[in-house]
This record gives C-alpha cells, structure tokens and sequence, in this order.
C-alpha cells in the first residue's frame, strides 16, 4: 500500500482536496488489523501533508462492503464482519488526524438486493452506486474547497 504511494507522489505537489477510500485489499488478502493501522496511520501523514489546507483537505470514504456481492456471498458473514473491523479502525485513524469521515458503507449493503448498485462484473460498484455515495457526501465535501 504505502509502496505504490510513494511511487505515485515521489515529490511534494499539494492539493485542494486528498480523498482516502483504502482497507478492502488489505481485508481481502487477509492482512491484519494492526498492519492496517500502521500503514493507515502513514496514509494520513501523507494525505495531510499534500493537502494545501492541512487537514480540513482531506476526507475519509468507509470501506463498501462486497459481501452483499455474489463474489461474496459463500462468505458474506465474515466478510461483512470484518469489513466493520476495518472501518471502526478506518473511522478512528480519521478521527485521530481530524479528518472527515464519510460512511457509504451502508449504501454498498443494498446491493444485496439492489444489483444495478454492481458494475456488470457482479463484484465493483456500479456508476448508480458511486451516485449514490457522491450525493451523500458532495455538499459537506465541496465545503473544503478554497474559496
């Protein structure tokens, strides 16, 4: 995770606005929680650190849950279990740096019966869903934008 940060910003450029949506690969591979936390915690240093406002530029988007996918299902839950972990850990870190903290995480769960929330491979988001998530968030997020 941290590897492949560095290597896309190899040198300081700072931005209006730095978003961190990351935890479902680490979860998948079956990484630690604690291993999260560390490479979490590294992910806010930075993300702050290229933000131009500190950060009051940056934000937090939970992690979607995939176990309401049919990728997911023969092990939904403790998939969707463990997709909770990870956010309460994910939710924390922001609070700790002062980040907003947006949930879509409950708007990924009504794929389960919803499957035009699901990209045509039955597993990633559909455009619906990223709607969906962006309405959600977009007022108090355009806020952060410099005037």
């Amino acid at each position: 995770m941290i590897r492949n940060i560095e290597s896309e910003i190899n040198v300081q450029r700072d931005f209006d606005l730095v978003s961190i949506l990351i935890g479902v690969n680490n979860q998948y591979q079956g990484r630690t929680t604690s291993e999260y936390e560390t490479e979490l915690r590294e992910i806010f240093r930075k993300a702050i650190n290229h933000s131009r406002t500190g950060e009051r530029g940056v934000f937090a988007v939970s992690i979607p849950d995939y176990s309401v996918t049919p990728f997911g299902e023969d092990n939904a839950e403790v998939i969707a279990v463990e997709i909770d972990r990870f956010n309460e850990i994910f939710r924390r870190m922001a609070n700790e740096f002062g980040v907003e903290f947006y949930n879509i995480t409950p708007i990924s769960r009504e794929a389960i019966t919803e499957r035009n929330l699901l990209a045509a491979d039955s597993l990633h988001p559909s455009g619906e869903m990223y709607r969906l998530w962006v309405e959600q968030i977009v007022d108090e997020v355009a806020q952060k934008l410099p005037q």
